[in-house]
């Protein structure tokens, strides 16, 4: 608390896991399993944190990375797995 009182400010980001590591999207025992419903493990954790994390972040934005999948970035090899890349689409 010393450090925020002190001027310290803090900014919020996440990086969300594509690889194949968690199952398949497409089954409900997947922690990448997108349920209408009710949010899964992932989405709990960001939602949680940022909660808490957001009360401390000077803009409020939450930058958003991926990591581990394949993207159509035309600055990239075809069919390589890129490990940091933007959510918003944009390199």
């Amino acid at each position: 608390m010393d450090y925020l009182r002190g001027g310290l400010q803090l900014n919020m980001m996440v990086a969300i896991d594509f690889t194949g590591s968690n199952g398949s999207p497409k089954f409900p025992n997947s922690l990448h399993f997108m349920n209408p419903n009710s949010p899964n493990q992932y989405q709990l954790a960001i939602s949680f944190i940022s909660q808490i994390l957001l009360s401390y972040d000077a803009d409020k934005r939450i930058a958003a990375f991926g990591f581990g999948a394949k993207t159509l970035f035309p600055t990239l090899k075809a069919n390589a797995v890129n490990h940091c890349f933007p959510l918003s689409g944009t390199p």
